[in-house]
């Protein structure tokens, strides 16, 4: 059985910021920002103009892939196009992201207390190497 092959080029879209290299640029992203896809896809339509274009948008990049397909809808570029797991609701998401930041502090603290707890229960040092029969008996029981 003879197996067939699609030869299949891969690239990813890092937003402004997130790519490991400073942004020097004024503008940063934010949820509406959707030309730097189209400036992306538009450079990959040109080098390689019969190669189909399929995105995949995970996250806020769903969130941004989902905008982008909604203002290029007469002319997208892209032939297929999934989003995994996008937030739709932004505003609902920074406000949960924000309760969260701010228990950061406690949740610390209580994992931290709760690591001494647990070392100290566990400490080799603090646990006798004999065991009386009768109280494990006892314990099983």
């Amino acid at each position: 059985m003879l197996a067939s092959f699609v030869a299949v080029l891969s690239v990813m879209m890092h937003f402004r910021g997130c790519s490991g290299k400073p942004n020097k640029k004024a503008r940063a992203y934010h949820s509406g920002e959707v030309t730097d896809a189209r400036f992306f896809l538009e450079q990959l339509n040109q080098q390689f103009p019969n190669n189909p274009k399929v995105a995949v948008g995970i996250s806020l990049g769903g969130n941004m892939l989902a905008n982008y397909l909604a203002e290029y809808k007469d002319d997208p570029i892209l032939s297929a196009a999934t989003i995994v797991s996008a937030p739709l609701d932004l505003a609902a998401c920074a406000n949960r992201i924000e309760q969260l930041l701010e228990s950061l502090p406690t949740l610390l603290a209580l994992l931290t207390q709760a690591q001494c707890v647990t070392e100290a229960r566990f400490d080799p040092r603090r646990v006798s190497p004999v065991v009386q029969l009768d109280q494990t008996r006892h314990s099983l029981v």
